[in-house]
């Protein structure tokens, strides 16, 4: 058993997003992978694809995003369910901080909108 503390987690800055690692093969899971993402206005998460379904929970702020050729909006306490192999993005259109946990298996691949493979997030290792 691993207990991962809120104080301790490992925190990564990109562009207008913090990203916590909550639980990876780095923390002690080997299955799941899981993280909380905070996106400032006007902050995006790029068009992606992944070999593994990905869960995306919204905890606070509104987003839209796309999935395939699906427009989507979430607020808080909504859940989107991305398909394997389904391109998606998400975009905080709000004013306020948009924040989001995510979650899929670990191991998962990823490409960017070119078809080229992306290196692994640090979250997620």
């Amino acid at each position: 058993m691993t207990i991962v503390r809120g104080n301790n987690a490992d925190k990564f800055e990109v562009p207008g997003v913090v990203v916590t690692k909550i639980a990876a093969p780095s923390t002690g899971a080997s299955e799941v992978l899981m993280f909380h993402a905070e996106l400032e206005p006007g902050a995006l998460n790029p068009t992606h694809v992944h070999d593994h379904e990905e869960i995306v929970y919204c905890m606070a702020g509104t987003m839209k995003g796309t999935i395939g050729d699906q427009e989507v909006e979430l607020q808080a306490g909504d859940t989107m369910i991305v398909p394997p192999h389904v391109y998606h993005n998400l975009v905080n259109h709000g004013e306020d901080q948009l924040e989001v946990i995510c979650a899929m298996p670990a191991g998962t691949q990823n490409w960017d909108d070119q078809n080229q493979p992306m290196s692994p997030p640090p979250w997620t290792l």
